[in-house]
């Protein structure tokens, strides 16, 4: 037997964890199976899979991520550093729609309640106050609903068929939000909670930018590394005949 031979045994016969249960492509409701394999997998998510690189979810370290808003009342271009992500231990799975001909999969969570903490900066305008400060900040999100859809690419290896996800977009939306940044005033405590009061009380014209924030927030955490599960094993694998 060639080496290329052994590789390809080998990776057909990868054992993923006990505890994550597999569908296979010809089950005829793979979406429910779907459902219920990440739903029984969840409490193993919050701790983290060591064995399989992934860190746990609850709470999550993620990158850095910034946005910019330009309304007409708030100009502003932001950035949220060492961001931790709270809630998702209590995310459920919507539905999973796996099209393995496209290589197109879309999933659905919700999670009742999310908290984002990190460190901001913060510079621009907020209904004519100049502001150029920094310090901690969090966002709380309450009833969101996250699509995530993973555009992937077939590749062989070693005789063995793989995917890969260069391309994934997270689409997220909260019903309820709110924000609290510090110091946005330095020595300025009572200027720094009347500004937090007006974007709160303005909460809606950053609607569709916090949004974007919160799922820039979850991609960039969680996807990096739930992704990276599909360059170590063959779909095969992943998803069985």
């Amino acid at each position: 037997m060639d080496s290329r031979s052994i590789a390809r045994q080998k990776a057909l016969s990868a054992d993923l964890p006990s505890y994550i249960k597999l569908c296979k492509k010809t089950v005829p409701d793979i979406s429910q199976c779907m459902v219920n394999s990440i739903a029984e997998l969840i409490p193993y998510l919050i701790k983290g899979i060591p064995e399989l690189n992934f860190p746990p979810i609850d709470p999550m370290h993620g990158r850095n991520v910034s946005f910019t808003v330009r309304q007409s009342s708030i100009k502003v271009y932001a950035e949220l550093g060492n961001g931790v992500v709270t809630g998702l231990k209590d995310m459920k799975v919507e539905y999973a729609k796996l099209d393995f001909d496209s290589g197109i999969f879309e999933t659905k969570v919700t999670v009742p309640r999310l908290i984002i903490k990190g460190q901001y900066r913060f510079k621009g305008t907020v209904m004519l106050f100049d502001i150029d400060g920094g310090g901690d900040g969090e966002i709380n999100a309450t009833d969101t609903s996250a699509v995530l859809t993973q555009f992937g690419e077939y590749y062989m290896k070693d005789g063995v068929r793989y995917i890969k996800f260069d391309k994934a977009d997270l689409k997220a939306h909260a019903e309820g939000l709110s924000i609290r940044l510090d110091d946005l005033f330095k020595n300025n405590e009572a200027l720094t909670q009347s500004v937090n009061k007006l974007i709160n009380d303005n909460i809606q014209t950053l609607k569709f930018e916090l949004d974007e924030l919160l799922g820039k927030a979850i991609q960039q955490t969680a996807l990096r590394d739930f992704l990276e599960i599909y360059n170590m094993f063959p779909i095969d694998v992943l998803f069985p005949n």
